[in-house]
């Protein structure tokens, strides 16, 4: 049976053609959908002990990155301009998954310290503002970012739906820690202490407890307190830290309830797990112990 005549054959240039309208289509439609969420971190380094210490508080920061808020997509770490191919040849090695940005911070006067945190907040207003990042976080214990917190807020009530603002403050525990002003200001959920592990040097040696001379309990002697002082019910982590404080004043987790919520969901809840205690709310966190 011959074809028909009529029948004509595709040219390239009709191929072209149905591929863009096709492609336009598809464009159209992702415009349509709302972006995923992003957060992007922002690392002040020389708020940091040193090098060793900041890769450390890093890893745990992105490992341990709380599940209630956006995914982190963006990395923006300052280190001092004479440490940016280090610091350029670690991160995008080691956080392969994220779009990581090494920026060298310059002094431009020896007692010149605050050249890194103008940087991060104009990159992060900058950021925000124009929607690279959905949720800024910024890992520093330098309590100048409080004006950062304030323009995000302010930012961030132009939208409707933005219950909370959209922003972390993350502290290292052990160091120097947010001013009381600060800690007042901003709520307790936007705030997380984080403790990375300890270094090589710090392994080699068991310090004990400041003020007692005894070395710290263990988690699980941890657990019996809470489990013998706990009612069943829901509880949070500052019902623990009272209970750790009674016991243990020295405890880092006696310190701030930031930290006793950090201590309690990485290492204590492991263990609790088991007893029957679970997890019923995310922000602010609360935990149910079964009667």
């Amino acid at each position: 049976m011959t074809e028909p005549h009529n029948k004509k054959p595709v040219g390239i240039a009709a191929l072209l053609d149905f591929g863009r309208r096709r492609a336009d289509r598809t464009r159209r439609y992702n415009q349509l959908l709302p972006p995923p969420s992003t957060a992007c971190v922002y690392v002040d380094i020389e708020n940091l002990k040193n090098s060793e210490h900041a890769r450390a508080v890093i890893e745990t920061v992105v490992r341990d990155w709380p599940d209630g808020l956006p995914r982190i997509g963006r990395l923006r770490l300052y280190a001092p301009a004479d440490k940016t191919g280090l610091w350029g040849a670690w991160a995008p090695a080691r956080f392969s998954g994220l779009e990581v940005r090494v920026r060298g911070v310059q002094r431009f006067a020896r007692d010149s310290k605050n050249s890194a945190d103008m940087a991060i907040v104009a990159d992060a207003v900058a950021d925000f503002t124009s929607g690279a990042a959905n949720h800024i976080a910024v890992v520093s214990n330098d309590s100048d970012f409080g004006a950062l917190f304030v323009k995000i807020q302010e930012l961030a009530s132009r939208s409707d739906d933005a219950d909370q603002p959209p922003f972390l403050w993350i502290n290292l525990a052990g160091g120097s820690g947010l001013s009381k002003e600060i800690q007042d200001f901003v709520p307790e959920q936007l705030r997380w202490v984080v403790t990375p592990p300890p270094g090589p040097r710090a392994k080699t040696a068991s310090k004990p407890a400041q003020g007692n001379g005894e070395g710290l309990p263990a988690n699980s002697t941890i657990v019996r307190w809470l489990l013998d002082e706990l009612s069943p019910g829901k509880f949070r982590a500052g019902d623990v830290e009272k209970i750790i404080k009674r016991h243990c004043p020295n405890h880092p987790a006696a310190q701030t309830t930031g930290t006793c919520g950090a201590f309690l969901a990485r290492q204590l809840m492991p263990l609790l797990g088991d007893k029957g205690v679970t997890v019923v709310r995310q922000n602010p966190r609360t935990y149910e112990l079964a009667g």
